[in-house]
């Protein structure tokens, strides 16, 4: 469902209570004017305006910026606070948490121009997006398991990436959910070839971002057996997040 123009978009604090999660995707830009860029600062904290200004190339920079002030507009319009109001703290293993105890969960993870923020309030959350790139055999060979990295090497060449991608992207998201880092051991998370699945006893799924990006969100649910049945993927216009306006938000049911 495309929403436009005066057509009332989706309210995000009602999705999130209807769905497991609410994920948010875009696209971004590589560059940023000044008034736009300085308008956007106001919006972080203390902290992440001394972060942003080490970043040496602007593309980065910008993903930077665009990351943190899209997770604080999601989370804002859903509290019904401003942006700038959102603060949140980052655990030893890298994961945020709101400071204030809302009964919501979520996480962000930025990639190459591609933005992506989830939030739940059924547990814990982990996102993660990666824009498609070579097959890393290495790496493959030296993190999964290894049925993984023999079904990457069975698969056509044309294939192989994005087969690393998928088994990347899923892992990645659910060591967030689970709030370990890292330095949990990749082929400890077994991974299936599907576009939903559950490991160590999360269940996650793929999500369409884009056709030269991996997506996927999974979840630690604190009670499965209420939470809803379906999720909610919604690709925003980049004006949204610059702006504030809403002149198209697709919405794709995830279940």
């Amino acid at each position: 469902m495309l929403y436009a123009g005066t057509q009332a978009a989706p309210n995000l604090a009602d999705l999130v209570t209807e769905g497991r999660f609410v994920a948010v995707a875009l696209r971004t830009p590589s560059e940023l004017d000044a008034p736009t860029i300085e308008r956007l600062c106001a919006a972080l904290s203390d902290d992440e305006r001394i972060r942003y200004g080490r970043f040496e190339q602007a593309a980065k920079r910008v993903e930077f910026l665009l990351s943190r002030v899209l997770a604080r507009r999601v989370l804002g319009a859903i509290l019904g606070v401003a942006p700038a109001a959102i603060r949140w703290i980052t655990t030893p293993a890298g994961k945020p948490l709101l400071a204030d105890d809302h009964g919501l969960a979520f996480n962000f993870s930025h990639a190459q121009g591609y933005l992506l923020c989830g939030v739940s309030r059924y547990g814990a959350i982990g996102v993660d997006v990666e824009r498609l790139g070579e097959y890393k055999a290495a790496i493959a060979r030296r993190f999964f398991a290894h049925d993984e990295w023999q079904w990457l090497e069975s698969l056509d060449p044309q294939q192989q990436a994005r087969g690393f991608y998928h088994l990347w992207t899923v892992k990645e998201a659910c060591i967030k959910a689970l709030g370990a880092g890292l330095r949990f051991p990749l082929r400890k998370l077994p991974v299936a070839d599907a576009d939903v699945g559950t490991s160590l006893g999360l269940p996650w799924h793929t999500l369409p971002v884009d056709p030269l990006a991996r997506a996927a969100v999974a979840l630690r649910l604190a009670d499965p057996a209420r939470a809803p049945d379906a999720g909610t993927l919604l690709h925003v216009d980049l004006a949204w997040l610059l702006r504030g306006r809403q002149p198209g938000i697709k919405e794709i049911k995830v279940s």
